[in-house]
């Protein structure tokens, strides 16, 4: 290696006048180590230095010669130009570099030797330009490009565009680059410019890059097609501005430029089939590859920047395309550069690189045995694809590519100092045909997917079917086996389908088959008539059919269909009755017609029975008196029977201990002489075994309900001084009212302590009440100057109600509260009393238990829409509790449900208030305990009023609240 300080040389090539300024200067040359100065022409050179160059140059013999280095990890490599004298004779070379930016303090690096080379080219430029036509056709043929038959709305599709601008380069004769213009002007180069330009083919590979790049493109199978209704949908189309420095391509957003590509109605080209994705698929993953490997792209850098360092060494020698051999040199690189990557990148980023969803479909898809015995061939299924590509720059990718392309750019008329203006011209012919102007514009094509890609070929699936449903057919069809259902599970063979991150779940899809048995139902299995010959109509309910139509109907002996109708899933039948009633029960049978499948391949169908009514009779009571005195029951009842065909007449019959019994007919009276279960019965005539029974329970007069109630109301008042200067006084005045005598001292909850502490209800009148208490109270204050203020306060404390037996075992309530509160002024302050009233009441309903019984509680009451306590918060307040207390003989408490607790436990606690609803019925059921045992039953109803003012000055705090209804409670006996 040797330090860059080197010397002049006297080498032809070498520009003997040249002015180095501090050539060979170790101080501006220090840092910079040339690694290579035994070289051949386009070999690569590589400087090793931390400092950053500016500028390359190579002292030409004619002129100063601009180069482009590659900056690298540890320097700079730099490839150098070809030329017919270093390739012919070799010869030194004199490199300079600057770190400048205006180029000045320029130093000479050491001096190159490069060796002679013999280049052998296998074939003429007219076969190369011969094999580059066949690479476009075949290039054209892959991406279904035939611009005869284009019109300009098809540029808007992005894959058109782009072959679009490739053909328009190499074969618009406009075009400097362009395969007619190279002709022409190889018909006029010498032979030494042939030869020359022979040489760099080969020293280039470009015989053999054309040869790989047309058989990619030569494929089996077609990828493309085109279609004016193509499945091809685009996203947004990112443009970008290019800046006008060509040695350092740059990007920068535009608003301003037009979405060439966001129309997906100009979208043209599609692929067709699964063969086609598959092919597109492989070549993007394996061009993707070879743009990844770092080996590939440094050969690829290396070839950039020898096609730029030849040219510029040309555009010198032979005075830029304006000669025959610069001309064509222009024209040789443009393709070199296109062969090197263009069709590369295209490739790795057009085609579909991604699939981003698959289906799997039958048709046509349906899930009834009819469908496919009767009405469908055997169904097909269909495998469908979406795929996506991931985008191309395609201005960056075809400029970058070469220089010829990228000088095509409009308005960039020279790149190196070779002129480009015609690329210029041919270009915005097909931005022209795209509908817009780019001439500040750079096209990026966004990813776009096609979708649907349908499958033609089963080989390049795996496919399986499980269940017995069905089976696999010919010709991605199934064949329907028998009920049941299958599930079909497609996917593509992942080695015929390389896509990006792929998984099993992206390139597989399943769906579910099904034979469901077609059958009927009815909403009643028989249909009663009163007489015979009546017309009825039924109806049938076709389930799991598509074909309801498909049934025929068999009825039994006597029974005439007089019309049938489908309705919807509906068979709606009109038929009359057997006039016979021998003929009774009768029946219409339906079935299906359609084919059936097995298993269980029997009839499909259903039949509803024709039968004449049964005779039905009932009890019902009428009006009653009870405890009048001379009878404990005293009531009508009337018997109903419906379904006789001859004799609707009845009997009637009674068992207990002491009744009369009175029959009319239908209708009789019952009269009871004495407490206990009772039991009436009215039997049919003309069918004995047809009976109806009322079960009635009679409770002795004046010891069934009792009842203990304490009313209370009051008011406080303010605690307050009743002079200027005396001490304050507290006083309350309560009033009282009470019902019976339960409530004090120890409560005695047998049947004999209730009975003898509480007020019993059979035949007592209502008990009423009226507490009220009202207060008005003056109160007195000091003011600060000495004076007696005087203030009145009026407070009340209210509670009225009745309660009265009804219907023997009944409660019925009616109660009301008015409460006036107040607050008034004390020692600077205020002093606020709450003004209240309540109503305790402890019901007991106790009952001979003669046999099992249901004992019903019901409530009818109608509560009180205010809070019981207004402004005192957080109070709770379940005021309404239900309990039972069972005994036996021995007037020992039997426990009839431990879980839930007997004594003391309340079986139901609710709330009555504050327009809460209370639970409105409670059921126990006991069962038979012997002679002897008797049941109580304990209700506790509470109903408060509170008020507490606002506490403003001397506010009086109004409130009012109503609460009535019925608590009843009954035996009832169980058959």
């Amino acid at each position: 290696m040797l330090s860059a300080c080197g010397g002049e040389t006297s080498d032809s090539d070498i520009n003997s006048n040249s002015q180095v300024p501090d050539s060979g200067t170790s101080q501006l040359c220090s840092g910079i180590t040339l690694n290579s100065t035994d070289v051949s022409a386009g070999d690569t050179i590589s400087l090793t230095t931390d400092k950053t160059i500016q500028h390359f140059t190579y002292l030409h013999s004619e002129r100063d010669i601009p180069l482009q280095g590659i900056q690298t990890d540890s320097g700079y490599n730099l490839s150098l130009p070809v030329t017919p004298t270093l390739l012919d004779q070799g010869g030194a070379m004199q490199l300079a570099v600057s770190t400048q930016a205006d180029g000045s303090s320029r130093c000479n690096l050491p001096e190159i030797r490069v060796n002679a080379t013999t280049v052998t080219s296998s074939q003429s430029l007219a076969e190369t330009l011969d094999d580059f036509e066949a690479l476009l056709t075949a290039y054209n043929t892959f991406y279904a490009f035939d611009a005869s038959t284009l019109s300009d709305d098809d540029y808007g599709d992005p894959i058109v565009f782009s072959a679009a601008l490739s053909n328009a380069y190499f074969t618009d004769p406009d075009s400097p680059v362009s395969i007619p213009h190279l002709r022409s002007l190889l018909a006029n180069a010498t032979e030494e410019e042939q030869a020359y330009l022979e040489t760099l083919v080969a020293q280039l590979g470009i015989v053999d890059r054309i040869a790989d790049m047309t058989a990619r493109y030569q494929t089996d199978t077609a990828l493309f097609s085109r279609s004016e209704d193509a499945n091809v949908q685009a996203a947004a189309v990112n443009t970008r501005t290019l800046s006008r420095n060509m040695t350092d391509v740059r990007f920068q957003a535009s608003d301003s430029c037009p979405d060439v590509f966001g129309s997906p109605d100009k979208h043209r080209v599609e692929i067709a089939d699964l063969r086609g994705l598959s092919v597109g698929l492989k070549l993007s993953a394996e061009a993707r590859a070879a743009i990844a490997s770092s080996a590939k792209r440094a050969t690829e850098t290396e070839i950039k920047n020898q096609l730029v360092n030849t040219a510029s060494t040309a555009a010198a020698i032979y005075g830029g395309p304006a000669g025959v051999a610069g001309g064509a040199l222009a024209g040789l690189y443009g393709l070199a550069g296109f062969v090197n990557e263009h069709p590369t990148n295209q490739l790795a980023y057009l085609l579909p690189s991604e699939i981003t969803d698959t289906r799997v479909q039958v048709l046509p898809k349906t899930e009834f045995e009819e469908d496919y015995t009767d009405r469908f061939p055997n169904p097909g299924w269909r495998f469908s694809v979406d795929a996506k590509s991931q985008g191309l720059n395609m201005s960056k990718q075809l400029m970058d590519a070469t220089f010829s392309v990228v000088g095509a750019a409009p308005g960039l008329p020279t790149v190196s100092g070779i002129n480009v203006t015609g690329l210029s011209t041919v270009s915005g012919k097909v931005y022209q045909k795209a509908g817009t102007n780019l001439d500040d514009c750079s096209l990026v094509i966004p990813p776009y997917t096609w979708s649907n890609i349908r499958s033609t070929d089963e080989s390049m699936l795996d496919s399986n079917l499980t269940g017995t449903a069905f089976s696999k057919g010919d010709d991605q069809t199934l064949v329907q086996e028998q009920l049941g259902s299958s599930e079909l599970d497609i996917s593509l063979k992942p080695s015929l389908f390389p896509s990006i991150d792929q998984t099993l779940a992206q390139i597989s899809d399943q769906v579910t088959l099904e034979n469901t048995r077609k059958d009927y139902s009815v909403h009643s299995a028989t249909e009663y008539v009163a007489k015979p010959g009546e017309v009825v109509n039924v109806s049938f309910f076709s389930r799991h059919s598509v074909l309801p139509g498909a049934y025929q109907l068999d009825p039994s002996e006597g029974v005439t269909i007089l019309n049938d109708t489908v309705v919807d899933d509906e068979i709606q039948v009109s038929l009359k009755t057997p006039t016979n009633e021998n003929l009774f029960p009768a029946s219409i049978h339906i079935s299906s017609t359609s084919s059936e499948l097995p298993p269980d391949a029997s009839v499909r169908g259903a039949s509803i029975s024709l039968e004449l009514s049964p005779i039905e009779l009932d009890i019902s009571a009428g009006a009653a008196v009870t405890c009048d005195g001379t009878d404990f029951y005293n009531g009508d009842f009337t018997a109903t029977i419906t379904g006789t065909q001859n004799d609707d007449s009845v009997t009637w019959s009674a068992t207990g201990d002491d009744y009369t019994l009175v029959s009319n007919g239908h209708s009789a009276s019952f009269i009871v002489n004495k407490p206990g279960p009772y039991t009436l019965t009215v039997t049919s005539s003309e069918d004995p075994t047809r009976s109806a029974t009322y079960q009635l329970f009679v409770d002795p007069c004046d010891s069934v309900v009792f009842i203990s109630s304490e009313i209370n109301a009051g008011v406080t008042e303010p605690t307050v001084p009743l002079e200027c200067g005396e001490a304050p006084t507290d006083v309350s005045y309560l009033g009282t009212h009470t019902i019976g005598g339960g409530l004090e001292g120890d409560i005695d909850l047998t049947p004999e302590g209730i009975r003898a502490q509480n007020q019993p209800m059979g035949t007592s009148t209502p008990q009423n009440w009226n507490v009220s208490i009202r207060r008005l109270t003056e109160s007195a204050e000091l003011t600060d100057d000495d004076r007696c203020n005087f203030y009145s306060t009026d407070q009340l404390g209210e509670s009225t109600g009745t309660i009265s037996i009804f219907e023997d075992t009944g409660l019925r309530f009616q109660q009301g509260f008015e409460m006036m509160g107040a607050c008034t002024l004390k020692d600077g302050g205020e002093s606020c009393e709450t003004g209240s009233a309540s109503v305790v009441h402890q019901m007991y309903w106790v009952f001979e238990h003669f046999g099992a019984a249901d004992y019903q509680l019901s409530n009818t009451l109608n509560c009180s829409t205010v809070s019981p306590f207004a402004g005192i918060p957080g109070v709770p307040y379940q005021n309404l509790k239900y309990f039972i207390l069972v005994y036996d003989a021995n007037g020992e408490l039997v426990e009839i449900d431990p879980s839930k607790g007997l004594f003391w436990n309340p079986i139901v606690q609710t709330a009555c208030h504050s327009e809460v609803d209370p639970i409105a019925s409670t059921t126990w059921s006991i069962p038979d305990l012997g002679e002897g045992a008797q049941v109580v039953i304990n209700v506790s109803y509470t109903d408060i009023l509170a008020v507490q003012p606002t506490g403003t000055d001397n506010t009086v705090t109004n409130r009012t609240a109503v609460s009535n209804g019925d608590i009843k409670v009954q035996q009832i006996l169980q058959p």
